[in-house]
């Protein structure tokens, strides 16, 4: 398993995603289900090996709007598990955490 990342990634929820109409009407917010989504996207696209079918823990902690600019930061934990946030400027909407990569 290669290391976490060194350069964030940064990635936008359009507009016109599927997901925003009626949620909510007026003052649409990205679900945080999506958010989680395109994150691990993004992250198993930069780390192949990586395994993403269980999350020790996940957090949303700000809405986002459409059209943000979002920051994918990846690091290390103390027990070597992996510590996804999602940042919208430096403001973090996101932290979820994936077990330990296993040896191989």
């Amino acid at each position: 398993m290669a290391p976490a990342q060194a350069t964030p990634t940064t990635f936008r929820i359009p507009a016109d995603h599927p997901s925003l109409p009626g949620h909510f009407p007026g003052q649409p917010i990205v679900p945080g289900v999506v958010l989680l989504d395109h994150a691990l996207a993004h992250l198993t696209r930069q780390q192949p090996g990586l395994r993403t079918t269980r999350l020790s823990q996940v957090k949303f902690l700000h809405p986002v709007t459409p059209g943000r600019l979002l920051t994918l930061r990846l690091r290390t934990g103390a027990r070597g598990d992996l510590i996804l946030t999602l940042l919208d400027e430096e403001t973090a909407v996101l932290e979820a955490s994936l077990p330990a990569p296993e040896a191989g």
